[in-house]
C-alpha cells in the first residue's frame, strides 16, 4: 500500500505541541507525588491489596504433589513453588499427563500458568527457539479412587487467557484439531495464564484423582511448554442463570413501550402474569450469550429479559449489550443503562463495567421495539479495560511471579486509589490524552508515492497479448517538455 503522511494545520500542530507540554508537566507532578513517602498510606497497602485481589481474581491453590509423565520422553523437574520445568529430548510434539489426588470439595476452575524462565529460549515460557509454545488441547478427567476403576471425562465449558497470539486463541484448546491451539507470540519472555472451568464441580470430600492431558501438536518443532504450573480454585467465576423472558407486551406508542413500567421494573416476580393472564415469564435456556438473538413478535412492543448472576465474592466484570430498538438495564434494582434509540441490533453496542456483589445479582433488561422485528445481544467479559484492566493484569499474576515492575505498578495503582491528589492528576492526564486523541483523529492525511528501492524493467505492451513485451522503456517526460534534471 502507498504510504500516508499526516498534514496538520498550523492550529492543529500548535494544539498538539500544547498537549505534549501539558501532559509532560502533569506526568512529572504525578511521578513526584507517587515517589513521596507517606507512612499513613503505606500502612494500608496490604489490606487494600488483599481486598483488590479478591475483586479481580479468584483465590488459587497450586497443586503441590503430583505425578507427571511425557508421551515422548520429555524430562520434568519439580520446583518448590509447585512449578514444573521441562527439558526436551528433541521430540517435535508431545503430550504431558499430570495426575494429583485431593479431598477438596467443589473444585470450580483450573489455572495453567506459563512461567518465564531465563534458562529457556528468549526467556520462555516455551521450548521453541523463539520462546513460544502451542497448547493444542487440554483434557480433564476424574476418578473416585475408592470405588471407581475408570476415569470419567470432565467437559470444559469455558476458557480464557490473559494474552492470545493472533489466530491462536485460548478457545482452540477445546476442539479436536491438532493444528490449532493457544500460543503467545510475540509476548514471549513474559508471564501468561490460561483459565479453564469444568462443566461441573469436582470433588465431594472423598479422595478423587484428577488427570490433565496437555497436548502439543504444532507443525513447527518443540512448541512445548517449558515452565508451567497448574492451580485450582473452589470459587466460581460469575455464574449466569438462563434467561427468563416476558413479552412481547403490546404498547400504544413507541414512547409507552420505552417509558411505561409494565410491572417488573418495580415488582419483579417471575410467578406473576400480565394482561389478564395472557403473558407470563418463560425460561429460555436456548438464548445463548455472545450471539444476536431474535425476539418474538413485531410491531410496537416491549420485552423483558431477566437472569441472575451468582458470584461468591465481589467481582468486577464488563457487560456488553445490543438492541433493536431501545434498551434499559437494571442491576439489583438500580438503573444502569437507558437508551431510547431506533437501530438494528448488533454486537457490543453498549458496554458497562459493573461490580457484582457476593451472592445472586439480579439483571433485568427491557427491549422496546419501534416496528418490525427486533432482538438483543448480551455477553460478559472478565477481561477488563482502562485502569481496571491494569489492576486485573497486575493482580492476576501470581504473587511469587511478579516482577519488580509489576510490584511497582500495583503500588502505583494503590496510590491512585487512596491518594486524592494523585488520583486528580491521573484524571487530568486521562482527559488531556482523550482530547489529544480527538485532535490527532481529525488531522487529514495525504497519500504519497515512494520509489522502489530497486527499479523493475518496464516494457511497451503489445496490444492483444499482455505477455508479448515490446521494447524496454525508461522514465522520462514527453518530448515537447524540457529534459529531466
Amino acid at each position: 500500500c502507498p504510504p500516508f503522511i499526516r498534514v496538520p494545520s498550523q492550529a492543529q500542530q500548535a494544539d498538539l505541541e500544547d498537549f505534549t507540554h501539558r501532559l509532560a508537566s502533569l506526568d512529572s507532578k504525578l511521578q513526584d507525588r507517587l515517589a513521596q513517602k507517606d507512612s499513613a498510606l503505606a500502612d494500608g497497602f496490604q489490606t487494600w491489596a488483599d481486598e483488590a485481589e479478591k475483586v479481580y481474581d479468584r483465590k488459587w491453590k497450586p497443586i503441590a504433589s503430583f505425578q507427571i509423565e511425557s508421551e515422548m520422553g520429555t524430562h520434568f523437574e519439580h520446583r518448590e513453588d509447585g512449578s514444573i520445568v521441562a527439558t526436551s529430548n528433541g521430540a517435535a510434539t508431545d503430550t504431558y499427563t499430570l495426575r494429583f489426588t485431593t479431598t477438596e470439595k467443589g473444585i470450580a476452575g483450573f489455572r495453567l500458568e506459563a512461567l518465564r524462565d531465563e534458562n529457556l529460549p528468549e526467556g520462555g515460557p516455551g521450548l521453541a527457539s523463539n520462546g513460544n509454545f502451542m497448547l493444542s488441547r487440554v483434557e480433564v478427567s476424574e476418578i473416585h479412587t475408592a470405588y471407581e476403576a475408570k476415569e470419567n471425562p470432565v467437559p470444559i465449558t469455558e476458557t480464557y487467557a490473559d494474552f492470545e497470539q493472533t489466530d491462536f486463541p485460548a478457545r482452540d484448546i477445546l476442539d479436536d484439531q491438532e493444528d490449532t491451539g493457544w500460543a503467545v507470540l510475540p509476548e514471549v519472555g513474559n508471564y501468561h495464564r490460561l483459565v479453564f472451568n469444568p462443566a461441573h464441580r469436582i470433588g465431594d470430600g472423598e479422595e478423587v484423582q484428577i488427570t490433565f492431558r496437555l497436548e502439543f501438536h504444532h507443525v513447527a518443532p518443540v512448541h512445548l511448554l517449558g515452565h508451567f504450573r497448574i492451580s485450582y480454585t473452589t470459587e466460581r467465576d460469575p455464574l449466569y442463570s438462563p434467561w427468563s423472558v416476558l413479552g412481547p407486551l403490546p404498547s400504544a406508542s413507541t414512547e409507552e413501550a420505552f417509558s411505561k413500567d409494565f410491572g417488573p421494573e418495580t415488582d419483579l416476580d417471575l410467578a406473576k402474569t400480565y394482561f389478564d393472564g395472557d403473558h407470563r415469564w418463560r425460561e429460555r435456556p436456548d438464548l445463548e450469550d455472545g450471539v444476536v438473538q431474535d425476539l418474538e413478535g413485531s410491531g410496537i412492543a416491549a420485552t423483558y429479559l431477566y437472569r441472575t448472576i451468582y458470584t461468591p465474592e465481589e467481582r468486577k466484570t464488563l457487560l456488553f449489550f445490543g438492541s433493536n430498538d431501545g434498551i434499559q438495564v437494571w442491576l439489583n434494582g438500580k438503573s444502569i443503562l437507558a437508551k431510547n434509540v431506533g437501530r438494528p441490533v448488533a454486537e457490543n453496542q453498549e458496554k458497562l463495567l459493573v461490580t457484582l456483589k457476593p451472592g445472586d445479582n439480579r439483571l433485568l433488561m427491557k427491549i422496546n421495539n419501534q416496528g418490525g422485528g427486533y432482538g438483543f445481544y448480551f455477553r460478559s467479559d472478565l477481561r477488563l479495560d482502562g485502569t481496571d484492566r491494569q489492576m486485573a493484569d497486575a493482580f492476576r499474576v501470581a504473587d511469587d511471579q511478579r516482577t519488580d515492575e509489576e510490584k511497582r505498578r500495583i503500588r502505583h495503582l494503590y496510590r491512585l486509589a487512596v491518594d486524592p491528589i494523585a488520583a486528580e492528576l491521573q484524571s487530568n492526564i486521562d482527559s488531556l490524552q482523550s482530547e489529544k486523541a480527538k485532535v490527532e483523529g481529525s488531522i487529514p492525511t495525504l497519500r504519497v508515492m515512494r520509489d522502489m528501492e530497486e527499479k523493475r524493467p518496464t516494457h511497451v505492451l503489445v496490444r492483444g497479448d499482455y505477455r508479448n513485451l515490446g521494447k524496454e522503456v525508461t522514465a522520462d517526460v514527453p518530448a515537447f517538455l524540457p529534459d529531466l534534471p
